[in-house]
């Protein structure tokens, strides 16, 4: 945490803390300080938010700037090889990126071009048609020259007066310009250099001085002349309160509170950008943050949010459709003493070939003679693989002309640079992979087609131009040896559009998927440009800064949601979902949306029969709060146990015992509900006569020494089984439990009838999707005619099972239209099996990223369920804190939050939780050490079991106990188990 002087604290906060317990470090946290960032910063402090804006490089003074681009040390941003400075070069398959890093962003490195782009890129694109945007832009250009300080260059040199006379013999004479610029150029008649006050904000801002025109602008300006971020925008932001933190990388974003659209603020993590060991981390707390650190730098961070969990929301969308301005950097040398191309400012003259591409002409101040180490001469008109011999044809031709133009001493003074842009469409995508030099780690890499690194008119511009002036024409080493372009104005990535389907973030600048989250930079670009991007960049931010309300408002923190609905309050209990109670479609009232879900309890008689235990277990569980109780799996035939210590409901003969049993949970006033179970083939070895199964698949090799091979139920069978399942039910609900659950998940008997891995009959129980579910909708229909229908039948159905050829999500949503036709009450989401332990969480690594993170592991499919049927859900598996849980009910795609491991770790979980408090206990991988074992997901369940069975002795459980003594215990528990079961069976 930081203090108001941006000083570093101990961060004591445990993970989960509620916002209302801690203040926010800032309102608005900035990542970047380039053109999106600073002009956030300074109109979200004008508006009365505190803002701290975190960026990667330094901050420079006039007198810090190298001397020459020879000075690799201060000019090249390469921490790692202990380079300071604040240009970057990154190279990719398909392009050669330049950037900058420091306070004030590209300003700082850029040749202050400050260029309006033609009308027509706003219907090119994916925000095109989004909203009038001719007719909106104008004024926000507007404002953002003006606070720039744009004007018509007035400082014009040799190249300038060249490329004048060249547009003339193009027959473009029409379309040179002398350049619009953000420099403080000096009055008419009076030479540079010299000192005024503040010229441009009334006296608020920076003493300035007029450009003397080195030319010496990309290398940073030493004669305080350029008009870069940190003397307009974020000048003026640092001074209404703004903290700017240099040398700060960020290396994560997450939403804070388990709040899984960051309604309550995020958590930023920073590390000191410039240091090898000890790197300084802090955590920063905000209400809204600002992404801002350039397409390339947003792009990267938010895929490695994104993969990592951090912000698993954002839209597939994300690094597509990268642009590069479909440029191209060329130059004209002329060797010798002739005159100078250096005078001027760095972005000068420029003309239009045609209405698609835009030459500039560029250079750098004499001595600046670095460049020349990227340069080459031009292989003329060739592409492909050509181009090689023709570079080296040329310059056999010419020795003599090849080594001169080589030669690095004397190349700014010698060269006019042209940058080439198009507004013609084009683009890649970002991705990260793990390349094959590197398996360490995955890096940012390039995908797509191959973007052209030779502009036919251009190149024959600069051909021309050679024979007219004299010169030798010359390209990037980097085109003609690779073929592959450079760029120094990277834009997209986090695309405009209506949908997260198309895009990124919405013409706000909002980003989907999330609240109080913004993307102003150059990743908002969503068409070529065909010019420099940094004043649209900076007009586009500050249309989206117009949105926002000023803090003084009634709703002050921007909500970035689609329907700009007020952040929702969860401090009162009577306000919040988890509270409120539920009808069920036949009338059945559940006080809260807070259920525990079933689990193993094997607290059953040897000959599987209720007992006292149980009475205590549920009699704990029920005074907690919870609204719903579903209890462990009661098995429909004692002939077919999942483990020893399960009880079996066949006949009447314990409905004492049960009655006591329900009793003990609702006498509270929570529901239960008996969940109804043939485990099939998934019964440890030994433990009963023979297993049953659609078909007889055996396990997989791993598995084979705890489950044998079952034996293909015939037709009689599975009608006996389904007569069962009803006559349970019945039993049940006499012993006076409000409902029942089908077991139809995690690899048992039901589940198995409609998993094509396991079902691979050909009668009428398999085949088709529509026949492996009949055994389902038997089961269902049978117990309905048994119960009656005003009492609830709820199911536990998987929303895959995470194995090849087995039930997949469209097969899911199908049985669940089936069932919701037939009028189930309650349909728990869950998935996987045994061999596939999703519901545990052991597939998290393979499932989508953005489920693990908001807590709920099969939240994304619920979504999918609910845009297709109305019907009651219940999502069980994942969840966290009492925020989470919240804002999963907050999406309208659950009604009912199911608890299970937390709840044998922390039984009175449930009253903190309705009270917006997290339990003190956190639910954590069980492992015992012994891969074969790790993998399977009976070890979890062994080892939770364990915790229940002392809480059913009036005891606590034992949240650290070892994984591998609970195996060993329970494994020799669970044989003893299944010796007395069969003994007493044989005996029978």
């Amino acid at each position: 945490m930081t203090t108001s002087l941006g000083t570093t604290v101990p961060d004591a906060r445990p993970p989960g803390s509620h916002a209302a317990q801690v203040p926010y470090d800032f309102d608005h946290i900035v990542i970047g300080s380039g053109f999106g960032g600073s002009v956030s910063a300074l109109r979200l402090s004008e508006k009365g938010y505190t803002v701290g804006v975190m960026e990667m490089g330094r901050r420079w003074k006039p007198e810090d700037f190298p001397k020459s681009n020879w000075d690799a040390r201060r000019y090249f941003w390469r921490p790692g090889l202990r380079m300071f400075g604040f240009f970057n070069l990154r190279l990719f398959r398909h392009v050669v990126v330049m950037c900058g890093n420091a306070v004030g962003g590209g300003s700082i490195a850029y040749a202050s071009a400050l260029l309006e782009p033609s009308l027509e890129v706003w219907d090119q694109g994916s925000w095109a048609g989004l909203q009038d945007w001719k007719r909106v832009m104008p004024a926000h250009y507007a404002t953002a020259e003006r606070m720039l300080g744009v004007a018509d260059n007035t400082l014009l040199g040799e190249a300038d007066r060249r490329l004048e006379k060249l547009a003339r013999l193009a027959g473009v004479a029409d379309s040179y310009y002398p350049g619009r610029s953000g420099t403080f150029f000096p009055p008419p008649g009076e030479r540079g250099g010299k000192t005024y006050p503040d010229p441009y904000f009334g006296g608020e801002g920076p003493e300035r001085s007029t450009c003397i025109g080195c030319g010496g602008c990309l290398v940073g300006c030493r004669h305080n002349a350029k008009n870069s971020l940190d003397k307009n925008y974020l000048y003026l932001a640092e001074r209404r309160g703004a903290q700017v933190f240099a040398e700060t990388r960020v290396v994560d974003v997450r939403p804070l509170n388990g709040m899984p659209d960051g309604s309550d603020g995020y958590e930023v993590h920073t590390e000191c950008s410039t240091a090898l060991f000890d790197k300084r981390r802090r955590i920063f707390r905000c209400r809204a943050v600002v992404f801002a650190a350039s397409s390339l730098g947003t792009v990267e961070l938010l895929l490695r949010l994104k993969e990592a969990g951090s912000l698993p929301r954002l839209s597939d969308d994300l690094g597509k459709r990268i642009r590069t301005n479909a440029e191209s950097l060329l130059g004209l040398r002329f060797p010798g003493r002739g005159p100078s191309m250096s005078p001027g400012i760095a972005g000068g003259a420029a003309i239009y070939l045609d209405r698609h591409t835009h030459v500039g002409v560029v250079r750098y101040a004499e001595g600046m003679d670095g460049t020349s180490l990227l340069m080459t001469v031009m292989r003329g008109a060739t592409s492909g693989w050509r181009r090689i011999p023709a570079w080296l044809w040329r310059m056999l031709r010419h020795p003599v002309q090849a080594l001169r133009a080589h030669n690095p001493i004397g190349f700014a003074r010698q060269t006019m640079l042209f940058v080439v842009m198009q507004n013609k469409e084009g683009h890649i995508d970002l991705r990260l992979r793990r390349p094959w030099y590197w398996p360490f780690g995955k890096q940012l890499s390039t995908e797509g087609a191959p973007i052209p690194a030779h502009i036919p008119e251009a190149n024959a511009f600069i051909e021309r131009a050679a024979k007219a002036l004299g010169g030798v024409p010359m390209s990037l080493l980097t085109e003609t040896l690779f073929n592959i372009p450079t760029t120094a104005h990277c834009m997209g990535g986090c695309a405009m559009a209506q949908t997260a389907e198309h895009g990124v973030m919405d013409a706000r600048n909002r980003v989907f998927g999330y609240q109080n989250m913004l993307i102003c930079d150059g990743s908002m670009l969503s068409a070529n440009l065909g010019v420099n991007p940094s004043l649209t960049i900076a007009a586009m931010t500050e249309l989206a800064m117009s949105h926002i309300p000023a803090k003084s408002s009634p709703n002050p923190v921007h909500d970035t949601s689609r329907s700009d609905m007020p952040m929702p309050k969860t401090s009162n209990a009577s306000h919040r979902l988890l509270n409120q109670p539920l009808t069920l479609p036949n009338g059945t009232v559940l006080r809260n949306r807070l259920a525990k879900a079933a689990m193993s309890e094997t607290l059953g008689t040897y000959d599987n029969r209720p007992t006292p235990s149980l009475v205590r277990l549920y009699e704990r569980w029920g005074a907690s709060g919870l609204g719903l109780i579903v209890t462990g799996n009661m098995m429909i035939d004692r002939r077919a146990l999942g483990e020893p210590g399960n009880v079996a409901v066949e006949d009447e003969s314990d409905l004492t015992v049960l009655r006591q049993w329900a009793k003990a949970a609702t006498a509270q006033g929570a529901a239960i509900w008996a969940q109804l179970n043939h485990p099939g083939k998934q019964s440890t070895k030994g433990l009963n006569a023979f297993n049953l199964a659609p078909s007889a698949v055996p396990f997989r090799e791993d598995m084979a020494a705890l489950f044998e091979t079952p034996r293909e139920a015939t037709g009689s069978e599975i009608h006996d089984i389904i007569e069962r399942f009803g006559r349970s039910a019945a039993i049940v609900k006499k012993a006076g439990f409000g409902g029942v659950q089908i077991h139809g998940a995690h690899g048992y008997l039901v589940n198995q009838f409609l998993s094509a891995h396991h079902n691979r009959r050909d009668d009428e129980w398999g085949g088709t999707p529509e026949k492996r579910r009949r055994f389902l909708m038997a089961v269902y229909a049978e117990i309905r005619r048994q119960v009656g229908p005003e009492f609830p039948i709820g199911i536990k159905l998987n929303s895959a099972d995470f194995q090849r050829g087995g039930f997949t999500e469209e097969e899911s949503l199908a049985t669940i239209r089936a069932l919701a036709g037939a009028g189930i009450d309650l349909i728990e989401i869950s998935g996987g099996t045994y061999e596939a332990p999703a519901m545990s969480g052991g597939l998290q690594e393979q499932a989508k990223a953005s489920t693990a993170a908001r807590e709920a592991y099969f939240l994304d499919f619920a979504e999918k369920v609910r845009a297709a049927v109305q019907v009651p859900l219940m999502v069980t598996g994942g969840f966290r804190t009492a925020a989470g849980m919240e804002a999963a009910l907050r999406t309208g795609a659950l009604d009912v939050v199911g608890l299970a491991r937390l709840l044998a770790i922390d039984p009175d979980a449930p009253a903190a939780l309705l009270e917006g408090r997290d339990s003190l206990q956190r639910v954590r991988p069980i492992n015992t050490g012994l891969k074969a074992v790790d993998r399977m997901g009976i070890m979890e369940v062994l080892w939770y079991t364990r915790q229940l069975g002392r809480i059913a002795k009036g005891g606590d459980p034992q949240p650290r106990e070892s994984g591998l003594s609970a195996f060993l215990k329970s494994a020799l528990i669970s044989g003893w188990g299944t010796f007395r079961t069969r003994r007493l069976r044989a005996r029978g």
